[in-house]
């Protein structure tokens, strides 16, 4: 089994690195495909996970590229703007890292966040038309439908006794990392309930993450094309697998933030009229009790107890509400923690305590204890990079958004590249302030979804000043022209 799955990646790998070699947005499509397959790795001393490899495939096309004297057909426009923040990112980090005790965890963070870096970069520079990012995010969403689907499949096999074969069944042998599952299924044992967790089997919050931001790209898609099956498909499914996450944090953010986002993102582009979004909300309301109707026949069929799956979700969020009422909560223990990263903070203001608390615990002599992380990126950033990165990272997640904003008023047209637009804008709203709720921010899909927002964008500005010089071209020439 180990010697054909390597002879298959070998077959794989060749193949990738010749397609690149001759059309680099191959590269584009291969990431939108894995970036959210994080469980499929390799950990030889150091973990491999598929999107590095399509980054050094990718590396390697462009030196064979560059050797037989071929150009390389790159956008590079716009994207000083962003990668200029990068070194003084990177630069206050390894100052932190290096006044602190853990300088190899730090380290290690820090070449986390060179890759994540890398993937926004490739993306941006790679896209150069509207239709490789329309491509590639349809791409992603059928990784997203795989991903609800097989969500689900976790749940059903793990009532049916866990006998069901996983992808992990499959790379038996294999050194992988981090997996905190049961052969491939999550339990929540507090609850008694198994858990949708797709291929994030170390952190069912990250699964729950993703799919919110998958619902709102496929949502978008339905405001502009109501016949097209493929969104209505990965809504049904993503729902169902960000349910059965249980995880509060994914649930609040598309709910509380994700929902209101898009509406909002789509109203002040103007992009649906007011009897159109009759018609979507209709079809959503349509969509949303098929899912329900369809949850209670799986759960019947499957021995789900979905009044039990409720009933665990609502004790976990009035736990949010008054923390300590249910003796399975943990939202006690995470506002100690963002305590914590406020106490870090305060201990050294402007570099904090160093990147790697997570694997090096920082001491806290105010509550006489461990700090491990916040549960929250943005209060992490803020204890271990201190007030000066905790802004640059700040600044270069508001300059992006800002981008894909200008990108979306630059046009009237109601196009397809837009309205896709305003999903990944309202996703990346979703993330961004759902780091308050977790750490999402260093998953590879984040930063996918950011280069892709950034590559359309610029997409849609050059369009839209293509159109405005020819419209003014063409009136010199003919001021009686009509439009």
């Amino acid at each position: 089994m180990i010697w054909l799955f390597i002879g298959v990646a070998f077959m794989a790998v060749v193949t990738l690195a010749a397609l690149m070699a001759s059309r680099p947005v191959t590269v584009l499509y291969a990431l939108a495909l894995v970036v959210s397959l994080v469980g499929i790795n390799i950990h030889i001393g150091a973990t491999i996970y598929l999107s590095r490899i399509m980054l050094f495939l990718f590396l390697l096309a462009l030196i064979v590229r560059s050797a037989v004297g071929r150009r390389g057909g790159f956008q590079l426009e716009c994207l000083s703007r962003f990668i200029s923040v990068f070194p003084l990112i990177l630069l206050v980090q390894l100052i932190a890292v290096l006044s602190s005790s853990r300088v190899s965890d730090g380290l290690r963070i820090m070449f986390i966040y060179m890759n994540v870096m890398a993937i926004f970069i490739t993306v941006v520079i790679v896209g150069t038309r509207s239709e490789f990012i329309i491509k590639a995010i349809k791409f992603y969403l059928v990784t997203g439908l795989v991903q609800g689907v097989y969500g689900l499949y976790q749940v059903i096999g793990g009532n049916m006794g866990m006998n069901w074969p996983t992808y992990q069944t499959f790379m038996a042998g294999i050194s992988t990392a981090n997996d905190q599952s049961i052969g491939g299924y999550s339990y929540a044992g507090s609850y008694g309930l198994f858990r949708a967790a797709g291929f994030f089997p170390a952190d069912v919050s990250h699964y729950a993450g993703y799919m919110a931001g998958v619902l709102l790209i496929a949502m978008g898609l339905v405001a502009h094309k109501r016949r097209k099956i493929l969104p209505y498909l990965v809504i049904v499914a993503g729902l169902m697998g960000l349910l059965l996450s249980l995880s509060r944090s994914g649930i609040a953010a598309f709910i509380l933030i994700g929902i209101p986002s898009l509406l909002f993102v789509r109203w002040r582009a103007h992009l649906t009229a007011s009897h159109a979004w009759r018609h979507v909300t209709i079809l959503l309301s349509l969509v949303i009790m098929g899912s329900v109707i369809m949850s209670q026949f799986v759960g019947d069929s499957a021995n789900i107890d979905f009044p039990r799956v409720f009933d665990a979700l609502s004790s976990r969020f009035s736990d949010v509400i008054d923390p300590g009422v249910s003796e399975a909560g943990s939202m006690e223990g995470h506002i100690i923690t963002r305590l914590l990263a406020i106490d870090a903070w305060m201990s050294s203001p402007l570099f904090g305590v160093g990147l790697g608390v997570n694997a090096s615990h920082w001491y806290s002599e105010r509550y006489q204890t461990v700090w491990g992380g916040a549960h929250s990126h943005h209060f992490d950033i803020l204890g271990q990079t201190g007030l000066l990165g905790a802004c640059l990272e700040w600044y270069f997640m508001l300059i992006v958004g800002l981008y894909m904003w200008h990108g979306l008023k630059a046009s009237c047209r109601d196009s397809e590249e837009r309205n896709i637009l305003a999903g990944i804008l309202a996703a990346y709203i979703t993330i961004l302030l759902g780091n308050f709720f977790y750490y999402y921010y260093l998953n590879d899909f984040v930063w996918f979804l950011m280069g892709c927002g950034v590559a359309l964008s610029r997409s849609i500005i050059q369009e839209t000043r293509t159109e405005a010089f020819m419209k003014t071209a063409i009136s010199a020439e003919n001021p009686n022209y009509a439009w």
